[in-house]
């Protein structure tokens, strides 16, 4: 989702006059094999950013900064509004 109206009738949100953002994320469970085979090849997509965490809770992330907005908008009058966010705390 790129810049839709908040008054969209499935990914509106937050109130009128706004602009709503989604990544694509995806949330799955998979082995420790298919997690290194799946990092051995990530390097090639530079635009994609990986969090893990395993039974154990070890976590993490591809990430730079640990914390990865996936929703946010844009409303007249206001900060930007993050509701999702994936982070080790989360």
């Amino acid at each position: 989702v790129n810049a839709a109206p908040s008054e969209d009738a499935v990914h509106g949100w937050g109130g009128p006059g706004g602009l709503v953002y989604q990544k694509g994320y995806v949330e799955f469970f998979c082995s420790p094999a298919h997690l290194a085979a799946l990092k051995a090849v990530l390097p090639q997509r530079p635009s994609v950013q990986y969090s893990a965490v395993n039974a154990k809770g070890e976590f993490e992330t591809s990430s730079k900064n640990k914390t990865m907005a996936v929703t946010w908008g844009v409303f007249p009058d206001r900060e930007i509004v993050q509701p999702t966010v994936v982070d080790q705390e989360s």
